[in-house]
């Protein structure tokens, strides 16, 4: 017993002597606390070597808090759940061979519900499970949903994790190396602010693998809840660079600095969030226009995660509150069908409360009738009520009646397009329908040309016109390619104003005959009568080298008039006329086929970066196959 004793004594000493030179010189009391950090690295921090003081503990995955290969999905259906299998896999698709803690997400578009802002939804876990010591799990669940996987351990961050259960039973989900950040959120005072919503995005991860979910999806985002000292922990990707956002019950949401992430743990400057600014709104709706699924958008100048465009239905009461706001700009609109209001613009101030209203009006269409000079309804009309960046279209009836857009107030532009007629364009201010009468539009026809075709001085009875208008003084045509086709040997085209008119006449009946025409039309001649020869059309077709014969793929060929320069009117108006199409580029082997080209007056035109530019009339080395040979610069 003695000798016990007197052991006992020794050994104490010993330690209080080893525990004086650890607490004495700070060399070794700073490889004590490193070699403390790296014991406890293993379980959370996973590699926090010189980290003296981590500011959140290490967190331990313990397997009594999940029981693994036990959980079912109930179904909310007749369909009877079916088994699931997950297997947790390396980026190259190795077992991970670990026990996996992961959460289920059901979801059916993304399941972002809970970063949009504070009262919102969250979305709902529908599975807090631990994989098996291989990383595979099996449950059951509905044959006919769509889940999300996070995984909660912060040694792994998934990178592929969307379960459709409708298009398959199993599943691998790749594993990312994880890193941990950690981080404190205070209040303006200094105090630490308990059951914060912490978030990151982890898109700069997923965004480089083959199967990696949308980059809207709830796995791509890693979400944490504060503790009593204000501390998060975060599971991120090592070497990214990120930015920590954070909102608390009576707080403004708010982001931090960004943090790089250069070792397998990190601690982010603290996250101090202002008061939060509210803003009330009274939605007045004295006709009574809005129905179930209405609601009020919030939209802030400056978005980042928890500061997203935030969405209310609109309340019996007319009344709703957004809190939770940081000092910023905002738009408030209306999303309805049946009703409109003006958009409303806010600023608000740190701790701020603002009270808006948004008053609605009924939505009417446009409706009007459109007429030619004599007063003869246009049927097939193509109508376009446009503000600002919308636009709504519609086409007149038989009898020229159209109904188009939803329109309150404001100003509209009104365009319409009808074959045969001058495009009419006009500016409204206010709905003129909603005064009772229909809103009259009447179409000029404008000016015309009228074409027939002859082939070998016979005429040609079926044929088809392509043609574009440029006016006076334009490099380009105002107008896209009209197309119309005749079968009594004759056609008449209108709808011009002045300026010129070219385009093409192929044969519909003995088809192989192309021919080309330009007429310049004035005010003071309503119809240019044109009879246009056509000859054979031709296939060019060819290969483009360089000098010493080799291949040139990517080169552009393009059919232009033998006279014209190479700017847009050539690939606009010219190429059109002249048949071939805006242009094509010759294969992988250098090879290209134009078919249905003009035989005369036409020349080819050949570029490539960093080759001189080629020109070939078609006169000069005639139909067939060409040997293209382009010469370096």
């Amino acid at each position: 017993m003695q000798r016990s004793r007197s052991t006992a004594a020794v050994v104490a000493l010993l330690f209080i002597a080893a525990a004086a030179f650890v607490w004495l010189v700070p060399d070794a009391r700073d490889e004590a606390s490193a070699a403390v950090s790296v014991e406890q690295g293993r379980a959370g921090a996973k590699g926090g070597e010189g980290l003296r003081e981590p500011l959140a503990e290490p967190t331990t995955v313990r397997d009594e808090r999940r029981a693994p290969n036990v959980a079912e999905i109930v179904a909310t259906g007749d369909d009877e759940p079916i088994a699931i299998e997950v297997r947790f896999v390396t980026l190259d698709g190795a077992p991970v061979g670990a026990a996996i803690p992961f959460q289920l997400f059901e979801c059916a578009d993304g399941c972002l519900d809970d970063i949009a802002g504070p009262g919102a939804p969250r979305s709902s876990v529908a599975v807090d499970a631990l994989s098996n010591e291989a990383g595979v799990a099996s449950f059951r669940a509905p044959p006919d949903a769509v889940y999300q996987v996070v995984v909660t351990d912060h040694h792994y961050v998934a990178g592929s994790a969307t379960l459709d259960t409708r298009r398959s039973s199993s599943f691998d989900v790749r594993l990312g190396e994880g890193a941990v950040l950690t981080g404190v959120v205070l209040a303006t005072d200094g105090r630490p602010i308990e059951g914060a919503r912490v978030g990151v995005s982890l898109n700069s991860f997923v965004g480089g693998l083959a199967d990696a979910p949308s980059v809207f999806s709830r796995a791509n985002y890693r979400f944490a809840t504060t503790d009593a000292r204000g501390v998060y922990t975060l599971s991120v990707i090592p070497g990214s660079t990120v930015r920590v956002s954070a909102m608390g019950e009576g707080y403004a949401t708010g982001v931090s600095e960004e943090v790089t992430l250069e070792r397998a743990y990190a601690e982010a400057a603290p996250i101090v969030l202002q008061p939060e600014a509210l803003a009330s709104v009274d939605v007045l709706d004295p006709e009574g226009v809005l129905a179930p699924g209405d609601e009020v958008r919030l939209a802030p100048a400056r978005e980042f995660l928890f500061q997203v465009e935030r969405r209310r239905p609109v309340r019996a009461s007319g009344t709703m509150l957004f809190r939770g706001l940081p000092e910023d700009d905002y738009r408030l609109t209306l999303a309805s069908r049946d009703g409109e209001a003006s958009e409303v613009e806010l600023r608000l101030g740190v701790g701020e409360q603002v009270h808006r209203a948004l008053t609605v009006r009924s939505r009417s269409p446009l409706t009007g009738l459109v007429r030619d000079a004599d007063g003869a309804p246009v049927a097939r009309a193509r109508v376009s009520l446009r503000d600002g960046g919308r636009r709504s279209e519609g086409r007149s009836n038989p009898d020229g009646a159209f109904r188009v857009g939803s329109y309150t107030s404001g100003t509209r532009e009104l365009v319409v397009h009808a074959e045969g007629f001058v495009e009419y364009r006009t500016t409204l201010d206010g709905n003129p329908s909603r005064a009772g009468a229909p809103w009259v539009v009447e179409l000029e026809r404008g000016l015309g040309v009228r074409l027939r075709a002859t082939f070998a001085g016979e005429p040609v009875e079926a044929f088809r016109v392509e043609c574009q208008h440029t006016p006076p003084g334009a490099r380009v045509p105002a107008l896209a390619v009209r197309r119309a086709r005749t079968e009594a040997g004759e056609l008449s085209l209108f709808g011009f104003t002045e300026g010129r008119v070219a385009g093409k006449v192929r044969s519909a009946a003995e088809g192989g005959l192309i021919g080309v025409f330009e007429v310049d039309l004035f005010a003071g001649e309503a119809v240019a009568d044109l009879e246009v020869d056509l000859v054979r059309s031709v296939d060019v077709s060819g290969v483009v080298v360089d000098t010493e014969g080799t291949p040139l793929a990517g080169a552009r060929i393009r059919v232009a008039a033998e006279d014209a320069d190479d700017e847009a009117a050539v690939l606009l108006a010219v190429t059109e006329a002249m048949g071939g199409g805006a242009g094509l580029e010759s294969s992988a082997l250098g090879e290209f086929l134009i078919e249905d080209v003009h035989p005369r007056d036409t020349k080819l035109v050949v570029t490539l970066p960093g080759y001189e530019r080629v020109e070939l009339r078609l006169e000069d080395v005639g139909p067939g196959f060409l040997i293209v040979r382009m010469q370096a610069r």
